[in-house]
């Protein structure tokens, strides 16, 4: 599957209108983006930061006046109690069309559910909306319920905008002692299938349902209650047990809910059975029956006392580490349970997944354990196949695996088919994804593979001068701050858009001590800035080891006296005044040497690889996905990360060509994927494409530098050739089947899988009127998927020339390729510096 990337929230060239909710007024306040600071030292946790994301992340969908729509909720990165509304027309062939936003300043309001209600105000009495519009409902961690009224346009209803549930407003008096201080969590919070004006809450330690539009009614969920509505109507009630025929409010007879999840076979509005599943902090798994248009109470209870689940004992406390997922096929049911534990075992994963099944009016019937790969560190989401009517459960890993200094992660989307004799099958069906995660890894791998110092090297060698320090620096500085700021290749976000301040910023934070935010400062004069007292600092302590040594004093000594004399301290004086005086002389004279340069160049530019790298880390750990949702209507799953949103798509279909090209153009694919396998090959390649873009944007592409890049292509396709070992049938067959102006006809073709042959590919319509222009985020989103096809075409001609060097094909082909490979470099950079 492919990651296409839709919607970008943090990115919006007119800032959209952003109002403040105020709970506790029951009102909104239009306000200004610019009232609000970018960033707040508040938001530096990167842990506090990612709960923000994961808890507003949402995907709904709604119909107005017989149109559907995609509605996502997302925090923004620099103001998590920002959310960010997103509301997409949706078309034919499961397109999507161009985005209105409109952004809610939630302020202590800590949203760990929402979700967009259409709501027909016909089907109830009190209704006070009409057709047109459609309701976000936010939930509090303390049970606060928010609903604002919204139409097609995101435009706020302003006469009757919020509508606000209290706690204390819906929680019985006589239950309101037992409620716990515990906050919510996001599968704590469910909606009703049939009807969205219901939610069920799992307000520790007591589950209740609450019709948060209509009435503000809420009903205590209790077995021993249920059961005594279940032997009535039966009229077996046994009076010995039950002497009056209702359980008061107060009773609390369950252990607290883990997590609830909903199913249902009717459709959104109308009349039916609803089914919700519960998994509480003691192992059992409840699964309830509620009629709401009859009863708020559940008709039908059925406990299962799990004991082929872990220890709850063992569960992890982390928010999402339990969480549920549930399909009814007619009469019978599928559940599917997550839950992750505090397992240290090495080289095993700790999540866990089970699949249940069972009819719907009955007991549960079977169970059974799922595989999961062992490099697997959460289950982002799962959900069984809406689309499929046999019953298959999908689910979206993140994994991560090897070391430390070399990890790789990402996510794995899998599906458990369907099985004839079990539930579903054991085994889950790997599907290829690409992903922005693997374009993150190569951004990393580009940053270690800088090197930057021998092109300014190299630069004053050809020009037969001798830089000073500050020169050589000046110089180096230039070339990382437009790798910084001016990317050239696909970052991880899929843009070759810049990283946010506030993750240079944060950056910065972890790597200079004392670094602090110049009001007013541009942020890269602001990075140049810091970068600068960073070295300061680093010849401030060279200098002051260098006289601690000289002085024959270890200042790590733990053996050295904790009081000092008055010659000790007069020394230690002198010693620690000298370096003052002296660090501009030292890098004078350092510099004068060849040996000096070098040092200072290279030690610099290992400043801007950890600056890099820690902007990598930065934005990876807002990168990682939120939740993924599988629609009905919309055929594709939906994917949310910080920053942005994603549709997973099928990859397009090859077409079909000569087998031989497609025998070559697999080929290079082996040849790339095993140079990039390989850490210190895959770091010679990206730095040869380091030098070739630097030499084309500065129009020095002479002999000279094209005869040292094409060497090394031919040492790397060699080495390639040599671990694939299988490529010598391939040359043999190459030199038989075709000739010089067949080749030539090769190298100039494009992979047919890597083009975007349809709107399918795009997944984006446009503007139906000839005067309708397409929106920033419209444009941003075909800007994307245009980068990325180009970057691969460019990728592709790469291998073609792997290959061909790898073959030792004779003549000019293999010059051909190159040539080729660097006219995509030209007319990219050619491109980007028009007017």
């Amino acid at each position: 599957m492919k990651e296409i990337p839709i919607f970008f929230p943090n990115n919006i060239m007119d800032p959209p209108p952003r109002y403040v909710v105020d709970y506790r007024a029951s009102c909104l306040a239009m306000t200004s983006q610019n009232s609000m600071s970018a960033v707040d030292s508040s938001h530096d946790d990167v842990h506090v930061v990612d709960e923000a994301l994961t808890e507003a992340a949402s995907v709904s969908e709604v119909q107005l006046q017989g149109k559907n729509f995609l509605v996502t909720t997302s925090a923004l990165v620099d103001q998590p109690e920002v959310i960010s509304v997103a509301l997409f027309p949706t078309g034919g062939n499961n397109q999507l069309g161009a985005p209105k936003t409109v952004e809610l300043n939630t302020g202590d309001l800590v949203v760990v559910s929402a979700r967009a209600v259409s709501i027909d105000p016909t089907s109830f009495k009190a209704a006070p909306l009409s057709p047109p519009l459609f309701r976000l409902v936010l939930v509090g961690s303390q049970g606060i319920i928010v609903s604002l009224a919204l139409d097609e346009n995101l435009v706020l209803d302003m006469a009757n905008p919020l509508k606000v549930l209290f706690p204390e407003e819906y929680v019985p008096v006589a239950l309101q002692s037992h409620i716990t201080s515990a906050l919510l969590r996001p599968t704590m919070v469910e909606f009703l299938s049939s009807k969205r004006h219901h939610i069920v809450i799992a307000l520790s330690p007591s589950l209740m349902i609450v019709d948060w539009m209509t009435s503000g009614k809420c009903e205590v969920w209790t077995e021993s209650q249920c059961r005594e509505d279940m032997k009535a109507r039966q009229r077996i009630l046994d009076f010995s047990n039950f002497a009056f025929g209702r359980i008061d409010n107060g009773v609390v007879d369950m252990a607290p809910t883990a997590a609830v999840c909903v199913s249902s076979n009717k459709p959104k509005g109308s009349e039916g059975t609803d089914v919700v599943f519960t998994i509480h902090s003691d192992a059992s798994i409840r699964k309830w029956l509620v009629d709401t248009d009859k009863s708020l109470r559940p008709f039908h209870v059925c406990t299962k006392i799990a004991k082929e689940l872990p220890s709850p004992s063992t569960w992890n406390d982390a928010r999402n580490s339990v969480a549920m997922s549930a399909r009814l096929y007619g009469q019978t049911f599928a559940l599917g349970l997550y839950i992750k534990t505090n397992s240290i075992l090495e080289g095993e994963s700790a999540c866990n997944i089970w699949a249940f099944n069972g009819q719907i009016t009955s007991s549960f019937d079977e169970s059974l354990e799922l595989w999961i790969p062992n490099d697997v560190q959460n289950v982002v989401s799962m959900a069984f196949n809406p689309t499929d009517p046999r019953c298959s459960l999908c689910a979206v890993f993140e994994y991560c695996k090897g070391t430390n200094s070399q990890n790789k992660s990402g996510i794995h989307v899998v599906m458990y088919p369907h099985d004839h004799i079990v539930i579903v099958g054991s085994q889950p069906e790997f599907m290829t994804t690409d992903s922005l995660d693997q374009i993150a890894a190569v951004e990393r791998d580009r940053i270690n593979a800088l090197s930057y110092g021998e092109t300014v090297l190299a630069d004053f060698d050809e020009e037969e001068s001798s830089p000073s320090v500050d020169e050589a620096l000046n110089a180096v500085d230039a070339l990382h701050l437009k790798f910084l700021f001016r990317p050239m290749f696909p970052r991880g976000n899929g843009t070759v858009l810049p990283p946010s301040d506030s993750c240079i910023r944060r950056a910065l934070s972890k790597l200079v001590s004392n670094y602090r935010r110049e009001q007013g400062m541009s942020i890269e004069l602001e990075t140049i800035k810091t970068l600068y007292e960073w070295r300061k600092r680093d010849k401030y302590r060279e200098r002051i080891s260098s006289f601690t040594n000289k002085y024959g004093r270890n200042a790590t000594n733990s053996s050295q006296p904790m009081l000092e004399s008055v010659y000790e301290s007069y020394v230690r004086i002198s010693r620690e005044e000298v370096p003052k005086e002296e660090i501009g002389e030292e890098i004078v004279i350092e510099g004068q040497t060849e040996n000096g340069l070098l040092t200072e160049i290279e030690t610099h530019q290992n400043r801007w690889r950890q600056l890099l790298r820690q902007i990598w880390e930065e934005e990876h750990n807002l990168r990682l996905p939120l939740h993924v949702a599988w629609l009905n209507r919309y055929g594709l799953p939906v994917m949310l990360r910080g920053g942005v949103s994603s549709i997973l798509a099928p990859p397009s279909q090859r077409r079909m060509a000569n087998p031989l090209y497609l025998e070559l153009d697999d080929a290079c694919s082996r040849i790339l994927s095993c140079i990039e396998a390989d850490p210190s090959k895959s770091r010679y390649l990206y730095n040869i494409e380091g030098r070739v873009a630097t030499y084309v944007s500065r129009f020095l592409l002479k002999p000279y530098p094209q005869s040292s890049i094409e060497d090394d292509l031919t040492c790397l396709g060699r080495w390639a050739a040599y671990k694939q070992g299988d490529l010598q049938n391939l040359r043999n067959a190459l030199v038989a089947a075709t000739n010089a102006g067949e080749i030539l006809d090769w190298v100039g073709s494009n992979q047919q899988e890597l083009l975007f042959s349809s709107d399918l590919d795009l997944n984006v319509f446009g503007p139906t009127d000839a005067g309708e222009f397409p929106n920033n985020q419209l444009r941003q989103a075909a800007c994307t998927s245009i980068v990325r096809t180009v970057d691969a075409i460019r990728r592709a001609q790469l291998g073609k020339c792997l290959l061909l060097s790898a073959l030792g094909t004779e003549g000019f082909v293999d010059k051909v390729a190159l040539r080729r490979y660097m006219s995509f470099w030209k007319s990219a950079i050619g491109s980007s510096t028009a007017p």
